[in-house]
């Protein structure tokens, strides 16, 4: 009356077997879900301890800018009271220098002597370098000429024979 397919013979053997040897598929998984629970503990454990090591150097971070700013600001206190000192060491300096007045001229503050004209001695100097100078260019004309001299000379003569009339002297 009822007739049974070959189908469905071959999975009733099938779930016959299962419910014999048990639910392979089903271990496995649970197998890889207990592994996977493992590994998420794992990466937690690992994700904290990282969190404390970045916050621990974040704090060592801290600590060692406030003791750069604070070391700067000393510095800048430093370098203020120093130049603090050099500006009132001139003002002393001027406030004690002698004060000299020019012959002839006016009340009032002191204004520097003019000078007119230069010291003989330093017309001297200045005449001695001018003559160095004019020197100097007169030996590197020279030199200029003798190298294009011996360049000519070299160019003109065949390379292999002798250069005559060149002596170093």
């Amino acid at each position: 009356m009822f007739r049974r397919s070959p189908q469905s013979q071959v999975v009733n053997a099938e779930s016959a077997m299962m419910d014999i040897l048990g639910d392979e598929q089903g271990a496995a998984v649970l197998a890889s879900l207990a592994q996977l629970h493992l590994k998420v503990a794992a990466l937690e454990e690992q994700m904290r301890s990282q969190y404390t090591s970045v916050a621990a150097y974040a704090s060592i971070a801290q600590e060692q800018v406030e003791f750069t700013r604070n070391e700067a600001r000393a510095d800048l206190d430093r370098t203020r009271q120093t130049l603090i000192e050099l500006v009132e060491q001139v003002r002393l300096e001027a406030s004690t220098a002698p004060r000299t007045r020019v012959p002839g001229a006016p009340p009032g503050p002191l204004a520097p002597p003019i000078v007119t004209a230069p010291s003989p001695a330093l017309a001297n100097r200045l005449g001695e370098l001018e003559q160095a100078i004019v020197q100097c260019f007169d030996r590197q004309r020279e030199l200029a000429e003798t190298v294009a001299a011996v360049l000519d000379i070299v160019s003109a003569a065949p390379t292999d024979a002798p250069i005559s009339g060149l002596a170093f002297t």
